[in-house]
């Protein structure tokens, strides 16, 4: 999948929209100057699924088939997601990021998982 140039987009998906996308192999963000995060804040949170992590309210977000994320010329982009999802990416092989300022980490609380990960060129 691949976006750009989206000039007032905060965030690219929802936390369903996010899950829906079992297939998804590859995603690349280049160019969108308003984009804050990829996975925004759920409107109707009924359908996700909720399990208690430490105490604290935690939604997995699965990418299951995802190998490859790139992320570049992002002016406004923070992090994946601020808000308090598990990011899962079991088949995450190559992450890149460039040209993203104001970035300072991956996701809030440092909730990812990317066993297979070698690779990573980060370029801020």
């Amino acid at each position: 999948l691949y976006v750009s140039n989206c000039t007032n987009v905060r965030y690219l998906f929802t936390p369903s929209v996010a899950n829906s996308f079992v297939a998804l192999k590859g995603l690349w963000v280049a160019f969108c100057e308003a984009i804050e995060e990829i996975i925004g804040r759920e409107e109707k949170s009924n359908t996700l699924k909720i399990e208690i992590v430490e105490d604290q309210m935690t939604s997995k977000i699965l990418f299951p088939k995802l190998r490859r994320l790139m992320l570049g010329y992002l002016d406004r982009f923070k992090m994946l997601s601020s808000q308090n999802y598990e990011l899962l990416f079991p088949s995450l092989d190559y992450l890149h990021i460039q040209k993203c300022p104001v970035m300072t980490k991956l996701c809030s609380r440092e909730l990812l998982s990317a066993p297979k990960l070698d690779f990573k060129f980060l370029g801020f």
